[in-house]
């Protein structure tokens, strides 16, 4: 009975030891596996940290892009007003010069105006001078 029971004995011993082993591989493939979630878990942590600066550094950059497109419409609308000033300015430079071109005429006008009624005023004077040495003569 003894020696069944010693055999028994180191059998169940020998089976508490494979169990002892397998828990000891169950536990450790356990942490194994909680070391992996804990890593993930501080992976994902960083990955959200980066996702929030990737958010703040778009909004910047939003930013600057609507600053830079209102600062374009601006140069768009100067540039516009540029333009029409600058057309304004040439059809106004054309009208002067239209101006200039009329007084030129206008001066040339008085010119041959006074001439003309200096002619006049010599013919006048000849034939007054004619008239007079033709009474002479009858007289």
């Amino acid at each position: 009975v003894s020696t069944q029971s010693t055999w028994e004995l180191k059998s169940q011993q020998k089976q508490q030891q494979h169990q002892t082993s397998d828990l000891q591989h169950e536990l450790e493939a356990a942490r194994q596996q909680l070391k992996q979630v804990n890593d993930l878990q501080n992976e994902l942590q960083h990955t959200k940290q980066q996702l929030s600066k990737s958010n703040d550094h778009q909004s910047q950059l939003e930013s600057e892009l609507s600053k830079t497109n209102n600062e374009f419409n601006q140069t768009k609308q100067q540039l516009k007003e540029k333009a029409e000033i600058e057309q304004e300015l040439t059809s106004a430079k054309q009208q002067l010069q239209k101006i200039t071109e009329l007084q030129a005429e206008l001066a040339l006008a008085k010119q041959q105006l006074a001439q003309s009624n200096d002619l006049q005023v010599e013919q006048t004077n000849t034939k007054k001078q004619k008239t007079k040495t033709t009474k002479h003569k009858k007289k």
